[in-house]
């Protein structure tokens, strides 16, 4: 028969599944691929009934998909091909939120839509509310980069960026934009099904190198997704050769002299010298005095030959993609192409960063200069994919990703350099022994790879995908597309690691490479997998040339020979469809028991037991349990049994789905399965567990297990007799939308098999419980149901008593109160606190929209939020909204205007009038590292920046003599509320030393400090305490600027192994009161050393000398004679003194 995908009709009714049944009956929909979830990931359209249009997307999307009244699909972009296709790619939002990775392509021809493909994204009861500013997201991103250095620190690369966009405002810091994200880090089952709201930034570092989205929840602040944009062309490096023989290339002619610049293709290719350098703004251009860059010339220890090799590829690569695929540079629009050799030192490796091309030297361990053909069109790739499938850089997609890379690099090689080992990827680069190359894709087993889904070497894929598994095998299981691009391209014949045969007629590589850049570029989607890949391969191959034609025989039984769907069915060998559970860590199948038969068994996403076989009665009912296994959280499953009755290699005809479990159960369930008395010979039973939904028979989905095995049969008879009629059926929770019905058993001579729900005359579908759900009703409408029961022979019984239900009536249409009283506080140059009066509803307000300049920026469920990243000096007028659960939403506030305080803050001079003898030499913190000599008693070092946290910092310094070493005091200031005044509050650092070398000290920003930029203060004077503004004699002052963050992301300062801490237990603020004295003269000072006083009166005498071991004492002088007296303290490391007068 012809195998068809269908959808089993649940219960629990999607209205998705309605409409697009509804779209069907019309003779709308010609087919339709689905994926494990139900949604469709092609459809194809029957043009002659022309149903829609391209220019009414909306309709499309509505009746297709049934669009929730809260998400919506926008375009992103549109191209037509060379068949006169118009191919529209559209983002899904949620709530005018982008869905990431979630994308749709409308295909017309002439208008009239053919076919919609992609990847939907189910979305529901998302927490929009966020706690966290992009600021700290920010710190929560950079936090788990953890590099070392970014392109926005260093100014060359700001000034780069600026040139390259010819905008005086661009820059690399990242700007944060709110998206909805699945959790692809997510410890929990839960947890990855639940989407995360979340910050995306583009984070570029350099040291070490780096750039990629990072999602950052806005509630949690916890790392949700990562989505590399540098993708190395090996996971350990990789490199290229530096020759390819003698080439012609196109140069220009500048200044007397000859650069390695092309603007004959699209807006130009340019090959820069990086000169071992790591800042892209120090890169100069290759020159040459008569065009004829020789051997003798370059090819040299600094591997400057390189710089051709990398010149003639680009050139390649270009008239590659314009000649055969018709396309101007990577982004289709002619993009100036910028390769940049000599990265680094000894680099190995090479990466599009999403915007050059840059290649390292390589180590001559592991490979030499890196920017050979393949590999320089192995990155090319990546940025095409960035501008047409933009397939997300882990698991599966990544791996396509990596694979699609590949493959253009062998295409160009072919293109350019035939003579090459195309099928080798970085033959010339790779200097490793026993190494052929990077990847072989003719062969992927030869390095390691798989070239079977799921086979030998395949990479397990990775909850938590990072650089430290590869992002889930980007570079590993990339193997088996390369393979099947391979098959489709020269063909092969052999049993793969399924022990399946297979044979392919090769199609050639110029077919090939058609087939496989319509799947890139018209259909495959960010998140797209192997088994999109298997649909959309088809489906190109389909488009260019004829549903029936040997190139999608070739096409199909190609996916089949690497293990992704069944062979072609048109004289191919028949084979049971694939079914498997993704991911088995946290749920299998323990044990099958059918009748007398018992199997117990570990954990797989598919287990094979054909091999065992299972003797089954025709006529006559089994017993079975299916018991799941649990790695530690027991999750709800569901089961189901089908065996092929008729033998014809599927599950899909009717009766062979002999077992539903109904519902989902997280213990193991128990049941019938009635074995029909026609029933002969020997076939296969397929028992499947899925984690928290149903599933179809050939459904690959994402946990659970699912088993195979032989059962044999005799003879037996017919059954006729049908069911008694279930029994007292009700209702009951009745909603807008939903009901639920209950009814009593029936019995049956062999065993009730099915119930039958009827709503009026029509079947909504079957259950094997005595219950069930039904969803997608319509507010205050009238319904009636039924019920019957059906047996294995299919007779079926009687109805059931009817009940009649009415739904409840539409929903809550009362607004919220209009918000009150809104106010600002806590104005400062960037940011502010909006507050006001909680409104009220007749249900309940859920949440409040926060209006900047009339446009929503934010919504909130407390009654007040912080405005951050606003300019100084500026006005901006707010006001607010209350929102329900319904969705009504109030009048606004009051609006209020607020100005900004000005970014221009003058502080109060201080400096040292003398600075021949001692001056700071050193001040290190938060990123300053600061070394410098005499600067005339003041240094306005506010250009250099820091970032320190809330809470506990270390700062670094050091004092410079001219010869002899001098107590000095040491003071650091901390502007902390960004006034412009330096409060007594504010002082973070004291103490003294008379130390050259470095001291250290606890500098502990107040969780009350504002965050942002301000100013500190860092002064040492001369054997006295100084105050903020203070000009004194001996000393010096410098002044920094600091950011305040809530927490670091690697931006201290290194320590110093041998720097003291600057003690504040020398002494310091020094008090004698009263003064004059009678009785009690009271002494305090600071400091935490034992302290020897010695008080002597005019003629030199000592009169009293004795210990003080608190900060604080009270000393009796009564017995002095009246006089003056001179007081010292001396704790051994300096004297401070004093006079008073005795009465």
């Amino acid at each position: 028969m012809k195998h068809v995908y269908q959808k089993v009709l649940m219960l629990v009714l999607l209205a998705f599944f309605g409409l697009a049944s509804s779209a069907q009956q019309k003779g709308a929909i010609k087919q339709q691929v689905l994926d494990e979830k139900g949604r469709p990931t092609l459809i194809e359209f029957n043009v002659a009934a022309k149903a829609y249009v391209a220019q009414q997307p909306e309709q499309l999307f509505r009746d297709v998909l049934n669009l929730r009244s809260n998400e919506s699909y926008r375009e992103a972009k549109s191209h037509q091909d060379e068949l006169g296709m118009v191919h529209q790619k559209y983002q899904q939002t949620y709530r005018n939120i982008p869905v990431e990775f979630g994308t749709y392509t409308i295909h017309s021809k002439e208008g009239q839509v053919f076919a919609l493909s992609g990847i939907y994204k189910e979305i529901q009861n998302v927490d929009l509310a966020h706690v966290l500013t992009e600021a700290e997201a920010l710190e929560k991103a950079l936090s788990y980069v953890g590099a070392q250095n970014y392109m926005w620190e260093d100014g060359n690369n700001e000034q780069w960026l600026k040139n390259e966009k010819n905008n005086a405002s661009a820059t690399w810091f990242p700007k944060g934009e709110l998206v909805i994200v699945e959790n692809a880090f997510a410890k929990t089952k839960e947890e990855h099904v639940t989407p995360s709201y979340a910050y995306k930034f583009d984070v570029y570092a350099t040291n070490p190198v780096s750039r990629a989205y990072i999602y950052v929840d806005a509630k949690t602040g916890k790392i949700v997704n990562h989505n590399a944009i540098i993708k190395s062309a090996v996971a350990n490096g990789n490199g290229d050769t530096r020759y390819s023989g003698n080439r012609n290339f196109t140069t220009d002619s500048y200044n007397s002299s000859y650069r390695l610049r092309d603007y004959s293709r699209g807006n130009g290719i340019i090959t820069y010298d990086m000169n071992t350098s790591t800042n892209y703004n120090s890169a100069v251009d290759f020159t040459d005095a008569n065009n004829s860059w020789t051997y003798a010339e370059y090819h040299n220890t600094a591997k400057d030959d390189i710089a051709m090799e990398c010149h003639w590829a680009f050139q390649q690569i270009y008239d590659y993609w314009l000649n055969i695929h018709n396309r101007n540079s990577f982004d289709g629009s002619g993009a100036l192409m910028k390769a940049y050799v000599h990265f680094d030192n000894a680099y190995d490796n090479a990466y599009w960063n999403g915007s050059v091309f840059t290649f390292g030297d390589g180590s001559n361990t592991y490979f030499d200069a890196l920017a050979s053909l393949d590999v320089s069109a192995h990155e090319h790739g990546h940025a095409v994919c960035t501008y047409t499938a933009d397939l997300v850089y882990q698991n599966e997609s990544g791996a396509l990703n990596e694979a699609f890379s590949d493959i253009w690099g062998a295409c160009v090689e072919a293109y350019a350099a035939p003579e090459k080992n195309i099928w080798v990827m970085g033959e010339d680069i790779e200097r490793r022994s026993g190494h052929e190359g990077l990847r072989i894709l003719s062969n992927p087993n030869a390095e390691g790879l798989p070239d079977t889904y799921g086979g030998t070497y395949w990479a397990p894929l990775a909850s938590n995908p990072t650089s430290s598994n590869d992002y889930g095998g980007v570079h590993t299981n990339n193997g088996p597309f390369c393979y099947w691009f391979y098959l489709i391209s020269e063909g092969g014949s052999g049993t793969n690691d399924n022990g399946d045969s297979y044979s392919v007629t090769g199609l050639g590589i110029t077919k090939a490479e058609k087939i496989a850049w319509r799947m890139e570029s018209v259909y495959l989607s960010a998140s797209s997998n192997y088994a999109n890949a298997r649909t959309y391969a088809i489906q190109s191959a389909t488009d260019l040339y004829g549903a029936t034609s040997n190139e999608v025989i070739q096409v199909t039984n190609a996916m089949y020979a690497i293990g992704v769907g069944s062979a072609y069915g048109g004289g191919s060998t028949p084979s049971y469809c694939a079914s498997k559970g993704s991911n088995f860590s946290y749920e299998w199948i323990a044990s099958v028991k059918v009748g007398a038969y018992t199997k117990t068994s570990g954990a797989a996403g598919y287990s094979n037991f054909t091999s065992e076989t299972v003797a089954l009665t025709p006529g006559q009912s089994y017993a079975i349990t299916l018991t799941p296994g649990f790695a530690s959280t027991t999750y709800n499953e569901y089961w189901k049994i089908w065996i092929d009755y008729n033998g014809d290699m599927d599950f899909a005809d009717a009766g062979e789905l002999v077992f539903d479990a109904g519902a989902m159960s997280k213990a193991a369930v128990s049941g019938t399965i009635n074995i029909p008395s026609s029933a002969t010979g020997t076939t296969r039973m397929r028992v499947s567990m899925k984690y928290n939904g149903a599933q179809t028979e050939c459904e690959t989905f994402s946990y659970g297990e699912v088993e195979d095995y032989t059962v044999e049969f005799t003879s037996g008879g017919a059954d006729t007799q049908a069911p008694t009629a279930p029994s007292s059926l009700t209702a009951s929770s009745v909603t807008q939308t939903t009901v639920n019905l209950a009814w009593n058993a029936s019995t049956d001579n062999v065993g009730v098999t099915a119930y039958i729900v009827y709503q009026g005359a029509t079947a909504l579908g079957t259950t094997t419980a005595t219950s069930a759900q039904i969803t997608g009703l319509t507010a205050g409408t009238s319904y009636s149901f039924s019920v019957k029961a059906q047996d294995a022979a299919g007779n079926i019984s009687a109805a059931s008593n009817t009940v009649n239900v009415t739904t409840q009536s539409a929903s809550d249409t009362q607004v919220p109160t209009v918000p009150t009283n809104l106010a600002a506080s806590g104005v400062s140059t960037t940011s502010l606190t909006l507050s006001w009066n909680a409104s009220t509803d007749n249900v309940g307000v859920t949440g409040y929209q926060v209006f900047q300049n009339g446009s929503l920026v934010k919504t909130v469920t407390g009654t007040s939020t912080s405005m951050t990243g606003l300019t100084a000096a500026t006005t901006y007028s707010f006001y607010v909204k209350a929102a329900d659960a319904a969705g009504n939403v109030s009048g606004a506030s009051n609006t209020i205007n607020v100005t900004t305080l000005s970014g221009t803050i003058s502080y109060c001079a201080s400096k040292g009038n003398n600075s021949t003898y001692e001056w700071i030499d050193l001040v290190q913190v938060g990123g300053i590292n600061n070394v410098s000599g005499n600067n005339g008693g003041y240094a306005n070092n506010t250009s250099m920046l820091g970032t320190v946290a809330l809470g506990a910092n270390t700062i670094y310094f050091s004092a410079g003599f001219r010869s002899s070493s001098y107590t000095e005091y040491w003071h650091v200031w901390v502007d902390l509320n960004h006034d412009g005044v330096f409060g007594t509050d504010e002082r973070l650092v004291y103490g003294s030393s008379s130390s050259s070398g470095t001291l250290s000290a606890t500098m502990t920003i107040p969780t009350t400090a504002l965050l942002g930029q301000t100013r500190m203060r860092v002064t040492m004077k001369y054997n006295a305490a100084a105050t903020a503004c203070e000009t004194f004699s001996y000393g010096e002052v410098e002044d920094y600027t600091l950011t305040i963050v809530s927490s670091t992301y690697n931006v201290l300062a290194s320590s110093f192994e041998a720097a003291e801490a600057l003690s504040s237990d020398e002494l310091h603020d020094f008090m004698v009161f009263p003064n004059p004295v009678q009785n009690d003269l009271n002494i305090s000072f600071a400091g935490m050393r034992e302290v020897v006083l010695t008080i002597y009166d005019v003629s030199g005498r000592t009169v009293i000398a004795e210990p003080l071991f608190n900060q604080e004492e009270s000393l009796d002088v009564s017995g002095l004679a009246k006089g003056i007296y001179t007081l010292i303290l001396d704790d051994g490391n300096k004297q401070i003194s004093t006079r008073f007068i005795k009465q």
